[in-house]
C-alpha cells in the first residue's frame, strides 16, 4: 500500500496521555518525510502543538467536546475528518465514536485498538497489550504504528516534545506582572491537586516542604493547578496564611503553554503523577514525581514521565487486612515522607538562593 499523504494521529484523553503521545510524532514524521502529519487531541492541548516541529502547518486537529453525546461526536468527527481529507488515521486510545466516524468519512486506512463492537469500522484492529503493564505507555503507542511500518525505538530514547509559543511567554509575563516576575528568579512549583480527589500527597506535606524550601534554599514557591477552587489548593492557601508563608498563586490563571514556560524556568516541580509532571519533563524541568499507587496499572513502570531529569519516589505502604480501598490510597501518599522529598530536592537545588 502507498505511504499516507495526510496522516492523522489521535489521542483523545487526558493531558499527561497526550504529552506522552507526542513522543511518537518525530518517528512518524521521519518514516513519512513526504507526508503531512496531523495530531488530534482536546482543544485545551492546542497551544502545546502550535508550530510543532513534527507536524504540518496548522497541524493540530481539535477534537469535539467530550461532553457531547455519542451520536453527536460521531457526526462532528465525521464532518471534521472529511474536511481534513486524511488518507490514514491512527487512534492511540480506544474511541468507538472515532472508529465509526473515520469509516463514515471514507478514510482508507483506519487503525486503532480492537475494543469491541466498532472493530468492523477499522481496517487494522490492533490487540491492546497495555494491560500487560510491562512497558511505558509511550512504547505501547508503537503497537498502533507498526501496521504503518514504524518500528518501536529503544524506550530510553523516547522523549515528549511540545511547542513553546513565544506569545505564551509574553502572556505569562503579563499575568505575573513586573512585581511578581522580579521575584521569580529562583522558584519551585508545587502542584498538589490531581484527577483523583483521594490519591494525593497531603497538603500538610506540601506546606512543610514549602517552608523547608524557603528556609534552606531561599526558593520562591509557586502554586500551580487547573482549578482555583480545588480543595487541596484552598487548604494550601489557608495553611500558608497561617504559617506566614509567601507564595505566588497561579492556580487556574494560566494555560498549558504558559505553564510550560513557567516550568522551563523553575528549579523543580513537585507533584504526584499528573499531566504537569509530563509537561515538566518535556521542557527539561527537574520533576519529583510521587507515586503512591505503585501496583501495575498505576505505577511508574508504565506512567513515569519521559526524561533525564525525572526523580520518581514510590510509596512503600502495604495494604492492611480489611483496609478500605480509599483509605489505603490516601495512606500510600501520606506515607511518602517529606524528608525523602526534601532530600531529593537538596540534590537538585542550590544550597542557598535569593527568592
Amino acid at each position: 500500500m502507498n505511504p499516507p499523504r495526510r496522516l492523522l494521529i489521535v489521542r483523545p484523553d487526558r493531558v499527561g496521555d497526550v504529552i506522552i503521545a507526542s513522543s511518537c510524532l518525530a518517528h512518524v514524521a521521519a518514516a513519512f518525510p513526504e507526508a503531512e502529519v496531523f495530531f488530534a487531541a482536546r482543544p485545551v492541548m492546542a497551544p502545546l502543538f502550535q508550530d510543532h516541529p513534527s507536524l504540518a502547518a496548522a497541524g493540530f486537529f481539535a477534537l469535539p467536546d467530550p461532553r457531547a453525546t455519542f451520536v453527536e461526536r460521531v457526526l462532528l468527527l465525521r464532518r471534521k475528518l472529511k474536511e481534513g481529507r486524511f488518507d490514514a488515521v491512527v487512534s492511540l486510545h480506544p474511541d468507538p465514536a472515532l472508529n465509526l466516524a473515520a469509516q463514515l468519512a471514507g478514510i482508507p486506512r483506519r487503525i486503532g485498538y480492537g475494543s469491541g463492537w466498532t472493530d468492523f469500522a477499522l481496517t487494522g484492529a490492533v490487540p491492546d497489550r497495555r494491560k500487560e503493564f510491562r512497558m511505558r505507555e509511550a512504547s505501547y503507542n508503537f503497537d498502533l504504528l507498526k501496521p504503518l511500518g514504524i518500528a518501536a525505538p529503544e524506550e530510553e530514547s523516547l522523549r515528549a516534545v511540545v511547542s513553546l509559543p513565544r506569545a505564551s511567554r509574553e502572556t505569562l509575563d503579563q499575568k505575573l506582572g513586573e512585581a511578581v516576575a522580579g521575584r521569580l528568579k529562583h522558584y519551585v512549583c508545587l502542584h498538589p491537586s490531581a484527577f483523583s480527589p483521594i490519591a494525593r500527597w497531603p497538603v500538610a506535606h506540601y506546606l512543610d516542604l514549602a517552608l523547608r524550601l524557603r528556609a534552606r534554599h531561599g526558593a520562591a514557591i509557586v502554586l500551580v493547578g487547573h482549578q482555583f477552587d480545588d480543595p487541596s489548593h484552598r487548604e494550601f492557601r489557608a495553611g500558608a496564611q497561617a504559617a506566614n508563608l509567601p507564595f505566588v498563586d497561579l492556580t487556574g490563571k494560566i494555560d498549558l503553554a504558559e505553564l510550560a514556560w513557567l516550568l522551563r524556568g523553575a528549579l523543580a516541580l513537585v507533584t504526584r503523577d499528573t499531566g504537569p509532571s509530563h509537561l515538566a519533563a518535556a521542557v527539561d524541568c527537574p520533576v519529583v514525581v510521587l507515586f503512591g499507587r505503585v501496583e501495575a496499572p498505576y505505577g511508574p513502570t508504565r506512567w513515569a514521565p519521559l526524561g533525564n531529569r525525572v526523580e520518581v519516589l514510590r510509596s512503600r505502604a502495604v495494604r492492611r487486612a480489611g483496609e478500605a480501598r480509599d483509605a489505603f490510597f490516601r495512606r500510600t501518599f501520606a506515607e511518602i515522607p517529606v524528608d525523602e522529598v526534601a532530600g531529593v530536592l537538596a540534590r537538585l537545588l542550590p544550597s542557598s538562593s535569593h527568592a
